[in-house]
């Protein structure tokens, strides 16, 4: 059985894994003498409806996402930290009581710039390949992993998710 906790994490994984077969590079490519960045979105905003509206794309990347990026360059200005690059600073203020909110805000950069990644226009579908066989093995079929997954997602606090 598969536990919760590890299922995400599974299901995180693969996903960064499948983003960094090669459209990561651009939205974490950072000049490091610059400040942390808003990338732009791979696709319209209106590109993900009618699973996602142009209004939710808008206001989750252009004010939610933004104010991760704003917080962080308020945290580092003027300091030593400024020159680092978002991963550079993710790990520089990991597990540190007195870099936490650079911490929490850097690693929501982070977080988003792959939730931007995860998805595409006419994406979704059933998986082909290695995750297939995976999900196939934990979960027993494609359709269990689904229901599995929206249950975790609709059960975990603070996640915002709001399936059907």
């Amino acid at each position: 059985m598969v536990t919760r906790r590890r299922f995400l994490v599974r299901s995180l994984s693969a996903a960064a894994a499948a983003c960094a077969a090669g459209r990561t590079a651009r939205l974490f490519a950072e000049d490091a003498a610059l400040s942390i960045a808003l990338p732009a979105l791979p696709y319209a905003d209106n590109a993900l409806e009618p699973v996602i509206s142009a209004k939710t794309i808008s206001f989750h990347h252009g004010k939610h996402h933004k104010a991760y990026v704003d917080n962080v360059n308020k945290l580092v200005a003027g300091t030593d930290l400024a020159a680092l690059t978002l991963e550079e600073l993710v790990k520089a203020a990991a597990g540190k009581k007195e870099t936490a909110a650079l911490f929490n805000n850097a690693a929501q950069v982070y977080n988003h710039n792959l939730y931007w990644l995860g998805m595409k226009p006419g994406g979704g579908g059933k998986p082909s390949g290695k995750i297939a066989a995976a999900i196939e093995k934990d979960f027993g079929s494609f359709d269990k992993f689904v229901a599995d997954f929206s249950e975790a997602a609709r059960t975990q606090f603070g996640s915002g998710w709001r399936g059907s």
